[in-house]
């Protein structure tokens, strides 16, 4: 965050730092929201729907799906909380216990720009909720 209270977007020489993981060392670099909406794949083995998790300007999280797995290229769409459609590729690189891992492949300009805009209205969201919360235990 910068010293005027803006989100700096991940820059694309930060993004290329990061391995398969999304780590760099031993911290996150980029900011993870919440996002619970359905996303629509397209895959080499199958087409399908899917809910999302959480989302990053790097990656996104999804609920398991049985055609989904390590490796696989994927065209995602979902449509942003903010009125903003989001189509892009990506790579799974990994799953767990609570779902699939995504990383976006070379997002578009207009992907990029339609996530910082859902992440930083989050975040403000979220500080807003917190100053709140703080005022009424006060």
């Amino acid at each position: 965050m910068s010293s005027d209270g803006h989100v700096a977007p991940i820059s694309d020489a930060h993004a290329a730092a990061l391995d398969d993981s999304g780590r760099s060392g031993e911290r996150r670099i980029d900011l993870r929201v919440l996002l619970a909406v359905p996303v629509l794949f397209d895959a080499d083995s199958a087409q399908g729907v899917t809910q999302s998790k959480n989302i990053s300007a790097r990656g996104i999280e999804l609920d398991a799906h049985p055609h989904l797995r390590v490796g696989s290229r994927v065209l995602l769409y979902l449509e942003l909380p903010i009125g903003l459609a989001f189509e892009e590729r990506a790579l799974v690189v990994r799953e767990s216990h609570k779902g699939i891992v995504l990383r976006f492949l070379a997002l578009s300009q207009n992907g990029r720009a339609a996530l910082n805009a859902y992440v930083r209205r989050e975040l403000l969201r979220s500080s807003v909720n917190d100053a709140n919360a703080l005022k009424r235990t006060a």
